[in-house]
């Protein structure tokens, strides 16, 4: 029954990706739209970001959406932005036992900003993959005003890039 939930709804075929799909876009609004929609249709969330977890919590509401901040203060539910092996065993996790088909993972530019993009960009394939495998949707927002223009195009080739 909770497959047909998720089928059906005016952009259901957004919900119904499996692996990476990256937004390029100067904000996050369709992204968070896409999640938001996968998560309402009883979809398990796991949100990667920036922003302080309990300002999140209005905008997520009642929805079953584990939040993960990336950020150096080191408490619970946070990783840090320069450990990205810890990103990787969260991901996993979260894919495996966790039981998650909706990954919202904001804050990528801050994440190449503080590792590099080579590292970061592993650490994608190995969650598209992931992702592609257990079918769950991951959406990556992508502010290119943020980025080089080379790494947007490198991130373009190896990621399917959603139309808004």
């Amino acid at each position: 029954m909770e497959a047909s939930a998720a089928e059906s709804g005016p952009a259901a075929t957004a919900a119904l990706h499996r692996g990476i799909e990256l937004l390029v876009e100067d904000t996050t609004d369709t992204a968070w739209g896409r999640f938001l929609e996968a998560v309402s249709a009883g979809r398990r969330g796991l949100c990667v970001t920036r922003e302080f977890p309990d300002r999140l919590r209005r905008r997520i509401g009642t929805r079953d959406v584990t939040v993960i901040w990336l950020s150096n203060v080191g408490r619970q539910n946070s990783v840090r932005p320069s450990d990205v092996a810890a990103l990787e065993t969260l991901f996993v996790s979260a894919l495996g036992e966790g039981h998650v088909s909706a990954v919202l993972l904001e804050g990528f530019e801050y994440l190449v900003t503080v590792n590099t993009l080579a590292p970061v960009l592993k650490l994608l394939r190995e969650l598209h993959t992931r992702a592609q495998a257990a079918g769950t949707a991951v959406w990556v927002p992508v502010n290119p005003r943020l980025l080089t223009p080379g790494e947007v195009e490198m991130l373009k080739v190896a990621f399917p890039v959603a139309s808004s």
